[in-house]
């Protein structure tokens, strides 16, 4: 992100939790491939597990690294989906691992939080673990979808981390999930 020349405006680094006292999972809106290399800044380095599109994983040289540590999942497949995330939970609890997901599935250019999918949210519950929601504005404008180039003259981005949510004890998946997505919701739509 320093070499890109842009600089990202972030609030509430204070919420970001310590590791390995806190393993966490991060649920974060997508706008551009760019969302990533911010998320990668912020984790300073802590063990971390990502849910990556399968189609990165066919990408050569690049496919041995990022399937080494992270977990790519087929979007179309709700049982593919489904075993992506079961792994993702076995590795995060042998680990003690953060878990970042893009619940929306995929980038989306207008700026907007779209629907999300609630894997998340199971996850949070069968780790006992909180939930970081992290808006992030602007990328979209600086390096929209299908864009090999980078405008950092476009707009001032920024990250807002929120304070950790959890689930409750008698609160389903669905509702913690909608709960989290009206938080994004509230801050950026």
């Amino acid at each position: 992100m320093f070499f890109s020349f842009i600089f990202v405006k972030k609030h509430g680094l204070e919420n970001l939790p310590e590791h390995p006292d806190s393993p966490s999972i991060f649920v974060v809106n997508h706008t551009s491939c760019l969302d990533i290399f911010i998320m990668e800044s912020i984790m300073k380095g802590y063990p971390h597990i990502w849910l990556f599109k399968d189609a990165y994983a066919k990408v050569p040289l690049f496919s041995i690294l990022i399937k080494r540590m992270h977990i790519p999942v087929k979007r179309d497949s709700t049982v593919a989906a489904g075993k992506a995330l079961l792994k993702s939970y076995k590795l995060a609890k042998s680990l003690t691992s953060h878990v970042i997901m893009f619940p929306e599935g995929t980038r989306h250019h207008d700026g907007k939080v779209h629907e999300f999918n609630s894997g998340f949210a199971l996850l949070a519950k069968k780790l006992n673990r909180p939930v970081i929601p992290i808006a992030i504005s602007g990328f979209n404008k600086i390096m929209p979808k299908k864009s090999i180039f980078i405008d950092y003259h476009a707009t001032q981005p920024t990250m807002t981390i929120g304070k950790p949510l959890t689930i409750g004890k008698s609160e389903s998946v669905e509702d913690f999930a909608q709960r989290t997505h009206n938080w994004f919701k509230q801050l950026l739509n």
